[in-house]
C-alpha cells in the first residue's frame, strides 16, 4: 500500500495557489493508487507492528514559510524510532521542544536537506541520533546540507549519510 501524507490544511496555509497546488498533488497520487492520509499534530497512523505519529504542525498553526508547516513525523516499530522533519526550520524545531519531552530516536532524516537553518544544536543534543540520513541532489542551487549542519550533526555523535554520495538510502528492520 501507497502512502502520502499532507498536513491537515488550517487557516496557517499561506497562499490559494499553494492550496490548489496540494489538492492537484493529492488528486495525482490517488490517481496513480496511492491512499491519501491528512494529518495534523496528535494523529497517529499504525499498523500491525509499527505507528506514524504527526507532531506537528496543528491544523490552527500558522507560518510566514510555508516550510515551516510541513509534517513532521515520528515512526516507531518496537525499539526503532525515526524522527522525519521536512523543511521545517529552527524556530520550528524549538517550537518542537517546547511542546514534548524527546525520546533518543535511532534515525533522523535532517530537517530541511541538511539547510544551514535546521539541524539545530539543540535539537541534535535531545534526540540524540544514531543515524542521520540527509537527501539533496549532487549540486543542488542551495548547497545542501551545509558544511554548518554536517558538522553539528557528526558533533552530535550521530553518523551521517547522504544520498549525494549513494542514491537512495534504505532502512530496514528485521
Amino acid at each position: 500500500c501507497n502512502l502520502f501524507f499532507l498536513a491537515r490544511q488550517g487557516d496557517g496555509l499561506p497562499g490559494e495557489e499553494l492550496s490548489i497546488y496540494l489538492d492537484e498533488l493529492a488528486e495525482l497520487a490517488r490517481s496513480h493508487g496511492t491512499k491519501v492520509l491528512y494529518m495534523q499534530a496528535g494523529d497517529t497512523v499504525r499498523s500491525k507492528r509499527a505507528a506514524m505519529r504527526c507532531l506537528y504542525p496543528k491544523a490552527s498553526d500558522k507560518a510566514e514559510d510555508v516550510n515551516d508547516l510541513c509534517l513532521v513525523l515520528q515512526f516507531e516499530e518496537g525499539d526503532i524510532s525515526a524522527l522525519f522533519g521536512g523543511d521545517i526550520s529552527t524556530d520550528v524545531e524549538e517550537q518542537l521542544l517546547r511542546r514534548r519531552k524527546w525520546d533518543k530516536v535511532l534515525v533522523f532524516k535532517a530537517d530541511h536537506h541538511g539547510s544551514r537553518y535546521a539541524n539545530a544544536e539543540a535539537l541534535l543534543k535531545c534526540i540524540r541520533p544514531e543515524i542521520t540520513v540527509a537527501s539533496a541532489g549532487k549540486d543542488n542551487r542551495y548547497g545542501h546540507p551545509s558544511p554548518d549542519a554536517v558538522q553539528r550533526i557528526k558533533e552530535s555523535g550521530s553518523r551521517f549519510f547522504c544520498t549525494i554520495e549513494g542514491g537512495r538510502i534504505r532502512a530496514v528492520s528485521y
